[in-house]
């Protein structure tokens, strides 16, 4: 295996996102304190707690209960997302051969919501949480394991408007946890460095507040904007810094129908995310403790259209711009251009659906293992960059008013000027989808 490098692009989570699960996210002291040292049991504790706690005054006040489990088996071709194809490592200057390692995981996904109303039916306890696993079924492969939880127990105001608009704001705090292995994506062995294990330095616990306020302007017109407060706290590694950082995130959009069958949304958004800990880069590569502490903000524009052409056919078109601005000395800015198509039919007791994804992102200064040169022929490294297509398949059929069956088909691609981050990955996934 590699020796680790600080620079090597797979340690940044922010590179890791497109890949991996998703992650989702108040600096109240004393409970940072607490999720600082917890680990998954009292993540899940806490999680089971929330719905327990929750379920009498469900029972009590005839709610909204929205809930949805998915489990089944799944085929991967290439957990680890290792290099499809050999490369120069210009860290340890040897020529690398890695081989994808495909294995069976079990995916599991929990997703509820519940919705309880005070007297007047105005105002609302607004509950959801969330939960996330693929369990990889060889010893070895368990380095791919992945967990994610989620508990938001909120508050939903009716603010009422003119000519009996609906006008509301929902304010949700949240706790979370992160748990994954980093890994080599070479060989898929848990990373170390200088004999000691850095494996867990990706699992976090987290803690915010998102706030939402909507209004229908119109039958035809609605605008909401929204703000998100998140401190995410990593695990601690031995001689590395951590990826401690605060995120702010404010957005801003608009609905419009355009007639029966179409609907258009616009958004703008901003986030700032700052580290703890980690320095910033110089426009030479360079990372160094005389660097400002590493600071980015990102600009978000985005449109998506709905269509329903039929009453059983939707399409879902999305474009969405985001510029990163590395607020030290510009060395990780990047531009990215995402696309994304849906388009789902449901007819009797079968949904199909097709969701396609193509992503473009583009760094001006950055280079490839982060050095100006390669070190064969001193001549001048590429900019970073990456190409990423996605296409889904997925089918369901209606076995009983509570179940689904399912199956899904996904193949990804990446293309990147990095050869250590260029990989191809398919998934196939059998199961079943209960909902009461």
């Amino acid at each position: 295996m590699r020796g680790l490098a600080e620079g090597d692009a797979r340690q940044d989570p922010d590179q890791r996102s497109e890949a991996r699960i998703a992650r989702s996210t108040t600096d109240d002291r004393r409970l940072g304190n607490i999720l600082r040292s917890c680990r998954v049991p009292a993540a899940l504790t806490l999680l089971l707690g929330g719905l327990l706690f929750s379920a009498p005054a469900l029972a009590a006040g005839s709610p909204e209960n929205h809930f949805r489990l998915e489990l089944g088996i799944s085929y991967d071709s290439n957990p680890f997302l290792t290099p499809s194809a050999p490369y120069f490592d210009q860290n340890s200057e040897n020529t690398l051969e890695p081989e994808a390692q495909p294995t069976f995981f079990l995916p599991l996904r929990v997703k509820g919501e519940h919705i309880l109303p005070f007297p007047g039916g105005r105002n609302y306890v607004y509950s959801r949480y969330e939960a996330r696993a693929n369990l990889y079924d060889k010893a070895f492969s368990r380095n791919a394991d992945e967990l994610f939880l989620r508990f938001a127990p909120g508050m939903r105001f009716g603010l009422g408007g003119p000519g009996g608009r609906e006008r509301y704001l929902t304010v949700t705090p949240f706790v979370s946890h992160n748990k994954e292995i980093y890994f080599d994506r070479d060989t898929g062995l848990a990373v170390s460095t200088d004999g000691e294990d850095i494996s867990s330095r990706y699992s976090y616990n987290a803690l915010g507040t998102v706030a939402e306020l909507q209004m229908e302007a119109s039958n035809a017109f609605q605008l909401y904007i929204e703000g998100l407060y998140e401190k995410r706290n990593y695990e601690s590694v031995p001689e590395l810094e951590s990826f401690n950082h605060d995120r702010v995130h404010v957005e801003g959009g608009m609905t419009v129908k355009l007639g029966r069958r179409a609907r258009l949304t616009l958004d703008y958004g901003y986030r700032l995310q700052r580290y703890d800990e980690r320095h910033a880069r110089s426009l030479a590569g360079e990372s160094d403790d005389i660097n400002s502490l590493l600071e980015y903000g990102y600009t978000n524009l985005g449109a998506k259209m709905k269509l329903r052409p039929t009453s059983a056919w939707t399409v879902d078109i999305v474009w969405r711009r985001t510029d990163r601005d590395d607020r030290f000395s510009g060395y990780n800015d990047y531009a990215q251009d995402t696309y994304k198509l849906r388009t789902t039919v449901r007819t009797g007791p079968f949904e199909i659906g097709v969701h396609t994804k193509s992503w473009q992102r583009r760094f001006e200064n950055a280079f490839i293992f982060d050095s100006p040169t390669d070190p064969r022929d001193g001549n001048a490294n590429p900019s970073k960059s990456y190409d990423t297509i996605a296409a889904e398949l997925y089918g369901k059929l209606r076995i009983s008013q509570s179940w689904r069956f399912i199956m899904r088909v996904e193949r990804t691609d990446q293309k990147t000027a990095d050869p250590r981050l260029a990989y191809e990955r398919d998934q196939l996934l059998l199961g079943l989808e209960w909902s009461p």
